[in-house]
């Protein structure tokens, strides 16, 4: 939750490649963050970098849907089978 809330005073002072960092930084500390990737697509956006706005997008709707599984010690992300992880996590 602090990288998120440093990441959106980032990006509100207009500094959003520093609030990209933040964003994925609170990202890769909890994956489960939907609004830390709608923020981080909004922030890709600011900067016109689409595709990558596009994806944060897609990841976060898989959130949502309940599609989308963040493998414990691997980090993997698994999508449409969240029983299915690598490491057995």
């Amino acid at each position: 939750m602090f990288l998120k809330n440093e990441a959106n005073t980032l990006f509100t002072l207009g500094h959003y490649e520093e609030a990209i960092g933040k964003y994925t930084a609170s990202i890769n500390f909890y994956m489960g963050d939907k609004a830390a990737w709608l923020n981080r697509a909004a922030t890709y956006e600011k900067l016109g970098m689409l595709e990558e706005a596009q994806s944060d997008r897609r990841n976060a709707q898989a959130l949502i849907e309940g599609k989308f599984t963040v493998c414990k010690q691997s980090g993997e992300v698994t999508y449409n089978n969240p029983k299915v992880c690598k490491d057995g996590t």
